[in-house]
């Protein structure tokens, strides 16, 4: 997921009126780690 939020990120800055941002990627990443705490905490 975190390697989709890159790719994507990238992609944008190739769009007109859009721009990549390493922040975004941040912000990405955190929430998928998140769900990731929260899938395994509900797993046990």
């Amino acid at each position: 997921a975190i390697l989709y939020a890159f790719s994507d990120e990238y992609h944008q800055n190739f769009i007109f009126k859009r721009a990549g941002a390493f922040h975004d990627v941040a912000i990405d990443s955190i929430g998928i780690f998140l769900i990731w705490l929260r899938q395994r905490k509900m797993l046990k």
